[in-house]
């Protein structure tokens, strides 16, 4: 799987050993290079770069540090030109050999404010996410392993220990199972549905939770017909919609929920015709509303605004909706916050 999703970036993308050795390209980075695969493994990245400061100490910094680093508006001379590129990523990889992930996003390639389909996904992001859920699985099975082995002989006092070892362990696998849902391209099997109950069945999950508590007006059309959707999907997207607005709000925030029947309306965006969708359905909050800065990038994963937030919420909505051929946009409208799904109809 590795390989497959490295060689399948439409980003061009490198991986590093921790030394600044290039140890793979994929296709995109071999084409505006210009330089064969064989030539650039075992080559220097500060020769590629042309030893750029900003490139060397961002690396620097992911492969010393494991962690994420990001620069932005870096031009480079590759393949005989100027690149010009709006952000280079670097994510150093705990435990493996190779280092570092190295991924070049040209300039020009920004999100709208919407998720509109496969050919507007930011596959890069949606592939890093595959690549760190691959690489950081192996080494948790091992790890939980080694805590239940310590346990059978472990003192009294230390049992505490290791059961908090086993829980966090099972706590990141819980989540790198949701990037597993980034990965995937088929969607599941659908089925006309009730957008009503669906909405109904989110609201009682809601309820029972405790996340903060709403008041919650509902604005349906009655007459609608059914959506062509799957049940479990449909109700993570609202679900995740809804608790995203309750914590931007805070208890006894306002809630509004909105379904609509939009006649002969069909989404065109530049020379793709997305399949008919008249059923909307908008939740609408009067929290303060995204950050500008992330209104880009809104839908991208490990992209958010919340304090200990995983920044997948968004991105999983995004992609379930894309699985559904539908389209998924937020707008700010005076002083509420508005996101709307457009779905298909069943018949």
């Amino acid at each position: 799987m590795f390989d497959h999703v490295f060689r399948s970036f439409p980003e061009p993308l490198l991986m590093l050993d921790r030394q600044g050795i290039i140890l793979d390209a994929n296709n995109n980075m071999l084409g505006i290079t210009g330089i064969s695969r064989t030539s650039l493994q075992g080559s220097n990245f500060s020769s590629l770069c042309k030893n750029h400061g900003d490139l060397l100490r961002a690396f620097g910094k992911a492969a010393h540090e494991v962690a994420m680093v990001r620069i932005r508006d870096v031009q480079l001379h590759l393949g005989g030109q100027s690149q010009l590129f709006e952000q280079v990523t670097f994510l150093g990889l705990q435990g493996d050999e190779n280092g570092v992930v190295a991924v070049f996003r040209p300039a020009g390639s920004d999100m709208e404010a919407g998720f509109w389909g496969k050919k507007n996904l930011e596959m890069g992001a949606y592939g890093m996410a595959a690549v760190l859920s691959h690489e950081v699985k192996n080494p948790l099975s091992g790890i939980r392993g080694a805590a239940q082995l310590l346990a059978r002989s472990a003192a009294p006092e230390d049992m505490e220990l290791c059961h908090l070892i086993t829980a966090e362990t099972d706590r990141i696998t819980r989540l790198l199972d949701r990037l597993n849902i980034l990965a995937e391209d088929e969607g599941p099997m659908r089925q006309a549905l009730n957008i009503h109950e669906v909405i109904d069945k989110v609201l009682q999950i809601y309820d029972m939770s405790d996340w903060p508590k709403l008041q919650v007006s509902r604005a349906f059309d009655p007459s609608l017909p059914p959506v062509l959707g799957h049940d479990d999907s449909l109700v993570q997207v609202f679900l995740n919609l809804v608790k995203n607005a309750g914590e931007a709000m805070g208890d006894a925030g306002n809630l509004r929920i909105e379904t609509t029947y939009r006649t002969g309306t069909r989404i065109q965006r530049g020379n793709n015709s997305l399949p008919n969708l008249p059923i909307e359905v908008r939740i609408i909050d009067g929290g303060p509303g995204v950050p500008l800065e992330l209104s880009n990038h809104l839908f991208t994963p490990f992209v958010g605004a919340r304090e200990g937030g995983t920044g997948l919420g968004l991105a999983i909505v995004a992609k379930l909706v894309n699985q559904h051929e539908g389209l998924l946009y937020y707008r700010r409208v005076g002083d509420e916050s508005v996101f709307a799904v457009r779905l298909p109809r069943a018949i």
